[in-house]
């Protein structure tokens, strides 16, 4: 779990600097999630419930972007595009320090 925790954390500190900002609550509320077998970023939640709107843009039928006309600002999928090299040798890593510590070479 921390192992991938520090993956997500540098997927959601990209995307931290990099959220559409008006107060600066969307970017507060990304964060890594800790999961056992996968990294995951989130944002939003209760006191910033439209975060998936920011992201997916809103709308409501076909081509349709919703009521306010929002534009989709996909920060989180933007967050991991050129990361691939740092994010595989951070899995290297953590590969690597598991198997010295369960002394599997």
């Amino acid at each position: 779990k921390a192992g991938f925790n520090r993956i997500g954390g540098i997927v959601a500190d990209e995307a931290k600097d990099i959220a559409p900002r008006l107060s600066g609550a969307l970017a507060a509320s990304v964060r890594p999630s800790k999961t056992k077998n996968k990294a995951v970023i989130r944002a939003g939640g209760s006191s910033v419930p439209y975060a998936g709107v920011i992201h997916f843009g809103g709308g409501v039928g076909p081509g349709a972007r919703g009521p306010h006309n929002i534009e989709p600002q996909p920060f989180l999928y933007d967050a991991i595009e050129g990361k691939d090299g740092e994010l595989l040798d951070a899995l290297d890593d953590e590969l690597n320090t598991l198997i010295s510590r369960l002394d599997l070479r």
